[in-house]
């Protein structure tokens, strides 16, 4: 059900990717399975080169995939490829764009423990509400994805590289949304 020029995307095969283009494929045209286009399977597998063709050939920077919503910078970000959301911040990708669950890539990179991604999109003006930042951080580590050492330092990063720095809001930081989760999941058993 993926166009041979999404397949092509996720392979890596740049000579492919011209061959089909240049012979009139649809840049835009995803898959009928779940919508993926051709620049979301190069931005999932890191395909760089494959990326920028497409993208020169006009390929949609915000194309969301059908089933999640995630857009190629949230899922380069949750596969930490850093050289491809380089890529896709310089061609104008939206660094607030949310997937179906409200997640902006800023919040995906940091439940994947993906901290140069983290910097990059902060970088880039990403805003971090800390509450839901909290909620991320504690989330991954519930599920294995980052250590406690990525914890503290994708908690610095986003406390304006200051462990107990404040963002915007009330002042508390992530790490303290974090700590209130776990009370609250110790006070529900």
């Amino acid at each position: 059900s993926k166009t041979a020029l999404c397949h092509a995307a996720q392979e890596g095969r740049a000579h492919v990717v011209e061959w089909l283009i240049a012979r009139g494929a649809d840049v835009n045209k995803g898959s009928l399975e779940d919508g993926s286009s051709p620049l979301w399977n190069a931005a999932m597998c890191g395909f760089v080169r494959c990326a920028h063709i497409l993208l020169q050939a006009g390929a949609r920077v915000d194309a969301k995939k059908r089933d999640s919503g995630n857009t190629p910078l949230a899922i380069a970000a949750q596969n930490g490829h850093l050289t491809m959301v380089s890529l896709l911040l310089a061609a104008g990708a939206d660094v607030e764009a949310t997937n179906n669950s409200q997640l902006a890539p800023l919040y995906i990179a940091l439940g994947m423990g993906r901290l140069d991604c983290v910097a990059a999109f902060l970088a880039a003006g990403a805003t971090c509400d800390n509450e839901m930042a909290g909620y991320v951080l504690a989330g991954a580590r519930e599920q294995g994805f980052s250590t406690e050492d990525q914890q503290l330092r994708a908690a610095s990063i986003v406390c304006g590289r200051k462990i107990g720095g404040m963002l915007r809001g009330r002042g508390e930081t992530a790490m303290y949304y974090d700590k209130m989760r776990s009370h609250e999941r110790v006070g529900e058993r």
